[in-house]
């Protein structure tokens, strides 16, 4: 099972449930992916930010002095400490331009995003076209598309 401490630190009302709602498919995909090895259950901290927090997340973690959607810190792969598989971070100001440009609701772009971010505190990158692909069909998977 994954449980989800949600910190909104933004003016944005956006309910905790939205994102909780996707985190039994998520834990089920995981599993049968065997990306999930173990019947442990694990903790993500998710953070709803403005552009100027995860402008310094991204210098601080990643060498990159710009905006960006999404962040997840993952600690999964080195072990979890009493369960904390990692940390996500959602830019909500630049997720809602995102979706603009998307012609998408901001509802789906945030379960986008977290879906995106739950990947990768579990280890699924896409550093290649083969990666990308792989994790596309996860999300289709988690999301429900």
């Amino acid at each position: 099972m994954i449980e989800l401490d949600f910190y909104n630190h933004t003016k944005e009302k956006v309910s905790q449930s939205l994102f909780e709602k996707l985190l039994p498919q998520a834990y089920k995909v995981l599993k049968s992916e065997k990306i999930i090895d173990t019947d442990e259950d694990f903790v993500i901290e998710f953070s709803l930010v403005d552009e100027k927090t995860i402008k310094n997340l991204n210098k601080n973690c990643r060498g990159q002095d710009t905006v960006t959607d999404v962040i997840s810190l993952s600690y999964f792969e080195s072990g979890a400490i009493n369960g904390l598989a990692g940390e996500i971070f959602i830019c909500v100001p630049f997720a809602k331009k995102q979706a603009e440009e998307l012609k998408h609701s901001f509802k789906k772009e945030l379960e986008f995003l977290f879906t995106h971010g739950v990947l990768h505190v579990f280890g699924v990158d896409h550093r290649d076209e083969e990666e990308l692909r792989y994790m596309e069909e996860l999300m289709g998977r988690i999301v429900g598309e």
